[in-house]
């Protein structure tokens, strides 16, 4: 269905058990950045893996979310059933590709380069999976380790379960704000590496799509890297086909749940958008 220049790709999170197979469009990527259950057990997984794999796109990335806890290695529920899954020749066959800490970085048909981390900070203390201490403790800086330093190759997506700090990343409104947020280490780490599209949820409230525009020059302060900011909403086919490298970033938290979770029938939709994977063909003598 694509243009010979054109990858079309399809990204939701935060499920919570639902199927929403219905209302995800066709393209040629599909990307889920979390919380497929609300608990984290084989059989919550297991539905989510047949949703998953029958979808029609032929790249399926997917990360794991707090409420996976089995698929959590270092959480007391971790199960290699659940692992198993995402990563068994049969989910390969199905063209599942699961990142997480021990495999955080994807290239695809030397198309699309993506890296993935699943870990949030831990403002709750409620025993979810993937989480940690937030800034400034070490092991959130610790936790990101693995993310590209700077921008010195294309980086197209940059997958993640939370949000980083001020991007998309309002829980809802007052009180929650006062208590939950979005990742200080992965701002800096995003704003280093400026990948083209970064794709999460986590926050339910905060679903649409913001693009940004990166101050340039060595003077650039700490905190202060966004020269300039559009938000939009993350219904319809979006063109990201005219990104600037290094110089602009989409970030799409794409939750598919609002904040009212199970309270209201109202969804939001999956995100589809087109990224450039090859120069144009021109057509100049």
């Amino acid at each position: 269905m694509s243009e010979s220049n054109r990858i079309r790709i399809v990204c939701t999170s935060d499920t919570h058990n639902e199927d929403p197979s219905k209302l995800v469009p066709d393209g040629d990527v599909f990307i889920h950045a979390g919380d497929m259950t609300n608990h984290g057990t084989f059989e919550e997984l297991e539905k989510a893996y047949q949703w998953i794999s029958n979808l029609p796109h032929k790249l399926k990335i997917v990360i794991s979310g707090n409420h996976d806890s089995s698929l959590d290695p270092h959480h007391e529920s971790h199960s290699e059933e659940s692992l198993a899954l995402f990563t068994s020749p049969s989910a390969r066959e199905a063209g599942i590709v699961y990142l997480g800490p021990s495999s955080p970085f994807h290239t695809h048909a030397d198309l699309l380069n993506i890296y993935a981390n699943p870990s949030t900070p831990d403002f709750l203390k409620k025993g979810y999976g993937h989480t940690y201490p937030p800034h400034p403790a070490p092991e959130a800086t610790a936790v990101w380790a693995s993310a590209p330093e700077t921008c010195n190759g294309p980086l197209d997506l940059w997958v993640t379960h939370g949000p980083p700090k001020d991007r998309l990343a309002v829980v809802g409104p007052f009180p929650f704000t006062l208590y939950l947020k979005g990742c200080e280490v992965q701002r800096q780490k995003v704003a280093a590496a400026k990948p083209l599209v970064c794709i999460f949820g986590h926050f339910h409230y905060s679903y649409g799509i913001e693009r940004v525009t990166w101050r340039e020059g060595p003077d650039v302060k700490p905190g202060d890297e966004v020269a300039q900011s559009t938000k939009v909403t993350g219904e319809g086919v979006h063109d990201f086909t005219g990104l600037k490298p290094g110089k602009e970033t989409v970030f799409i938290n794409t939750a598919w749940m609002t904040g009212l979770m199970t309270l209201t029938k109202k969804r939001n939709k999956p995100v589809a958008f087109d990224l450039e994977y090859a120069p144009p063909i021109s057509n100049d003598a």
